[in-house]
């Protein structure tokens, strides 16, 4: 086990005082948008838009609003905003910063920072400070965070022919929270007897693992030698099961749990979503009693990088967005799960995903879980996007889960929830010690479709993200004409190592 804090991104760092031809202080007034501050009206008209649109199933972007209402959303989140940047001739798609160009995103930040420097002296009328608007700065992405309500410094920024996209960093409406889990708390209802086979060991095999076939693919792999990042809420120092004993039993191969943190000053917190998903993945078989993970000879990877799973602050999102970069450039991790998100589209999760897809690696999301009423919010993000497999829950009757969310863009589903009986789930770790619990909802499904998916990648190690996911679709529920609201439908472990193994 290691442990690791991530400096992905650098809050400051230092500009040269030259001015450059780029470089724009207003100068130029009649190109720069005018923006009214503190409008209510706008205020309320952009708050009252996302909560219809929310409530809906609209799919909508930034984008969408004009630049007084993207002005007003900024106001409504304290100031804080991403800006997503590009050389100029680029497309707004996300230009990765290859090497020959490194020099350039290095001037171009500099130029841009110094301009918004230059800017916010003229308007408050004495000298202005980077660390005064800068929340971060990205030394990976294209990206800049930025804490500010000043009109002149977001509509230089809306004017500027190097910005891809300016969006809000934390949630703009209240009325979400109450219809999403926040996943921390543990299921304290006993674990029936019949919800899980006990092994020679004592080891407990959740039963949702036998719709997949699970048991029978561990006859011929078991994700050795599978790196599997997990971004989370972080883990339990007290669960031995991850930490002490994480490489015993059958599982003693030498396998590692390595693990970091891209929010807060420890990998550790008492939010138990973590250690579910971890465990659900990759918890030993061994004489402890407990619940075996799918992948039970994997390496983990687990960073913390949110207070619980819904993502609705400025904080969280740019760790997460820090957590795939981490998990992007290990060449160790082959697959990422993370059973979070956010109802609202996020340019800035987008690029993360993006960036990780491009490294190789097989992106695991979960569809989203609510407390009610989920036709209200279809699949949330980052699954949304195709750089995802989003992943949604369904009972044993192939039946969306009674608060998971379904939709056109789900990729896959997992069961991992009784048809009779909606509190009886999948059944996995816990905080503390090695007794079972349920876990349930997209969350637990996400994590169960990891699994498999290392297990299928452990058959040969030396296959691409792109034939390991087209071996994972073609044995499938639906591999030929998709489900509208299931994708591919349900995994099949054993089809999937068995075909994998022709390669």
């Amino acid at each position: 086990m290691k442990f690791k804090h991530l400096p992905l991104s650098f809050i400051l760092f230092s500009c040269g005082k030259e001015q450059s031809d780029s470089i724009s202080t207003f100068d130029n007034r009649l190109s720069i948008p005018r923006l009214e501050a503190n409008n209510l009206e706008v205020q309320q008209n952009v708050e009252q838009k996302i909560t219809r649109w929310l409530t809906d199933g609209h799919t909508w972007k930034w984008s969408d609003f004009s630049n007084d209402e993207l002005f007003a959303a900024i106001e409504l989140s304290q100031g804080e905003f991403a800006v997503g940047l590009k050389l100029r001739g680029e497309t707004d798609s996300l230009p990765f910063q290859d090497l020959p160009k490194r020099k350039e995103w290095e001037n171009l930040r500099e130029e841009i920072l110094k301009s918004l420097e230059d800017t916010l002296t003229v308007e408050m009328g004495r000298e202005a400070r980077i660390e005064d608007f800068v929340l971060e700065v990205d030394l990976h992405l294209p990206i800049i965070s930025f804490h500010s309500k000043s009109p002149a410094l977001v509509a230089w920024l809306m004017s500027s022919e190097h910005i891809r996209y300016i969006e809000p960093l934390n949630d703009l409406v209240d009325e979400t929270i109450n219809r999403t889990e926040s996943g921390c708390t543990p299921i304290y209802d006993v674990v029936q007897a019949n919800d899980y086979t006990t092994t020679g060991t004592g080891a407990k095999i959740s039963w949702h693992w036998n719709y997949h076939n699970v048991p029978q693919a561990w006859g011929i792999r078991q994700g050795m030698g599978i790196g599997v990042g997990v971004i989370d809420a972080g883990v339990s120092s007290n669960q031995y099961l991850l930490f002490q004993q994480f490489n015993s039993g059958y599982s003693n191969v030498g396998r590692t749990h390595e693990t970091s943190n891209t929010l807060g000053p420890t990998p550790y917190t008492s939010c138990n979503h973590g250690n579910a998903m971890s465990g659900l993945i990759a918890a030993p078989w061994s004489n402890y009693g407990n619940a075996i993970g799918g992948a039970h000879k994997a390496n983990l990877f687990t960073v913390r990088a949110s207070d619980d799973v819904y993502l609705n602050t400025s904080a969280e999102r740019l760790a997460v967005k820090n957590a795939y970069v981490y998990l992007a450039n290990k060449s160790a991790v082959k697959i990422i799960s993370m059973s979070m998100g956010t109802p609202f589209y996020s340019s800035v999760l987008l690029d993360a995903v993006t960036y990780a897809n491009s490294m190789g690696k097989l992106l695991f999301s979960a569809a989203g879980t609510s407390t009610f009423m989920t036709s209200g919010l279809g699949v949330i993000y980052p699954a949304a996007f195709s750089e995802c497999q989003a992943v949604t829950g369904v009972n044993d009757q192939d039946n969306t889960c009674q608060t998971c969310h379904d939709g056109a863009q789900v990729d896959f589903t997992i069961v991992m929830e009784r048809s009779w009986d909606a509190n009886r789930k999948a059944v996995g770790i816990n905080q503390y010690n090695d007794w079972p619990q349920y876990i349930g909802g997209s969350s637990a499904a996400t994590a169960s479709a990891a699994a498999i998916a290392a297990i299928v990648w452990s058959v040969k190690p030396t296959l691409s993200k792109f034939q390991v996911l087209w071996i994972l679709r073609y044995t499938a529920q639906f591999p030929i004409i998709q489900d509208t609201d299931h994708g591919y439908g349900r995994m099949n472990a054993l089809s999937a190592v068995q075909l994998a193994q022709q390669y």
